[in-house]
């Protein structure tokens, strides 16, 4: 019986000079990586602010996003077909988005445009087609308009801070 152990340590013990005879092996592996189009977005949440109006205002304020650098920062692969679309936000009602009072039921109602002449409204449901990046410029070229209308109906509003959230998609 000691004899086996002495021999089963003897080859164990040898084994690894075995291998060290033959110090190379070689084998390889594949390195790949897939760059697809699309877009980035750096900062996502956003603030369109009206401003402080007395509830007897008939002024018609505007107020405006526009995608760059220091607001969404949403840039996409160059000539990449982007679409834009801008839901009813969380007081929407017969397709008007309204801004609700944060302390009443009250509600203010408001519209969103693509461009400062106030011409094409942003529809609910509707998507549209961004221009196309370039190679100097991958900033997704597109901008936003509020107007809220506090002459609109001839109505005082009620006292109080109004807001909305409006969920924006970038698809391509």
């Amino acid at each position: 019986m000691k004899d086996f152990c002495f021999k089963a340590i003897f080859l164990l013990s040898v084994s690894p000079f075995i291998y060290a005879a033959d110090p190379q092996l070689n084998s390889s592996f594949k390195v790949q990586a897939k760059i697809e189009n699309g877009c980035s977005i750096d900062n996502v949440e956003q603030k369109m602010d009206f401003g402080q109006y007395s509830a007897l205002s008939k002024d018609k304020v505007i107020e405006n996003i526009i995608n760059s650098a220091t607001s969404w920062n949403i840039r996409c692969t160059e000539s990449l077909p982007v679409n834009i679309s801008i839901d009813g936000g969380q007081n929407l009602d017969n397709n008007i988005r309204r801004m609700k009072n944060t302390s009443s039921s009250d509600y203010l109602s408001y519209k969103l445009y693509n461009s400062s002449s106030l011409t094409n409204e942003y529809v609910v449901g509707s998507t549209y087609l961004l221009p196309a990046t370039t190679p100097t410029n991958h900033l997704a070229n597109f901008q936003i308009y509020g107007v809220v209308d506090l002459g609109n109906n001839n109505e005082s509003h009620t006292a109080g801070i109004y807001k909305d959230t409006v969920s924006i998609m970038i698809s391509w």
